[in-house]
């Protein structure tokens, strides 16, 4: 991947990640996270769910 991580707009970014089973980085030198990684590095690990029924 030859793109950096950049902003599109106020709410777009492209992140330089592949989703992952396990943090790593592949043999053509991609960075690999997990969801749960993704979520922390961005500050979403307070997210409430709520019920199909709310």
């Amino acid at each position: 991947m030859n793109k950096s991580t950049s902003r599109f707009s106020e709410h777009i970014w492209f992140y330089k990640w592949g989703l992952a089973g396990e943090d790593s980085v592949n043999n053509q030198g991609w960075q690999l996270k997990t969801l749960s990684t993704i979520r922390k590095e961005l500050g979403h690990t307070n997210v409430s769910r709520t019920s199909p029924e709310d």
